[in-house]
């Protein structure tokens, strides 16, 4: 065996070890905080959503379907999945739970099911994205998207955050049926898409992505 092979092979275990590294933390962090039980109650209310926001964190924007929460120096995008609700209630289709694409490189995807606040089970779906200096997080359960850019040193306690605000979501799910169950939810269904078909921002704000996505319903 020539020395460049011999290199080769060790350079390409330490590739190997490295993933496998990866994804045992990303599991560690999951399972760890789906096993933590839940503040009581919500400290966060609007019109469709409550949710549990920790008292470190604070609301930079919103509107009545959108929120965009400040995690120390990380900024996370919580998005009510309006088009999966009305359609799985008012033209009986099947709720999506994930738009990000397998097929993207450099995409980790995990799977799993938790308890919310009422003890119903539910299922979520987190993909993690390779970007040049840090991670796209989609957190997904069917009722909230959360989408957060954060880096190395920061994905443990933004992840968990995350999974602490999606199990703390409970959303009036009647109210949208009601006031979405027209033409709007047509017009609104691509352009929700569109958010997870844009090519996730490196630099930039996550705000500035969701205001050109949503002119009608742009965050100040």
């Amino acid at each position: 065996m020539t020395l460049f092979r011999k290199l080769g092979l060790i350079l390409l275990s330490i590739l190997l070890l490295a993933a496998c590294s990866a994804q045992t933390d990303v599991d560690v962090i999951i399972q760890e905080s789906l096993s933590r039980p839940l503040p009581a109650g919500s400290n966060q209310s609007k019109s469709y959503v409550k949710y549990y926001l920790s008292p470190e964190f604070g609301v930079k924007a919103s509107t009545p379907i959108s929120t965009l929460i400040r995690m120390e120096d990380t900024e996370v995008m919580m998005n009510l999945k309006v088009s999966e609700i009305v359609a799985s209630r008012y033209y009986n289709k099947e709720r999506i739970v994930n738009r990000v694409s397998d097929e993207t490189e450099g995409t980790l995807r995990k799977e799993g099911t938790y308890l919310d606040t009422h003890d119903e089970q539910r299922t979520f779906t987190l993909t993690i994205i390779e970007l040049e200096h840090s991670k796209a997080l989609v957190l997904e359960n069917g009722l909230v998207d959360l989408v957060g850019i954060v880096g190395d040193h920061n994905i443990e306690y933004v992840l968990d955050s995350m999974l602490t605000i999606m199990r703390s979501v409970e959303v009036n799910e009647d109210l949208i049926v009601a006031n979405y169950s027209n033409k709007e939810i047509i017009e609104y269904n691509p352009i929700h898409e569109g958010f997870f078909e844009q090519t996730v921002p490196e630099a930039g704000s996550l705000i500035d992505m969701y205001n050109h996505l949503n002119p009608d319903d742009k965050i100040d």
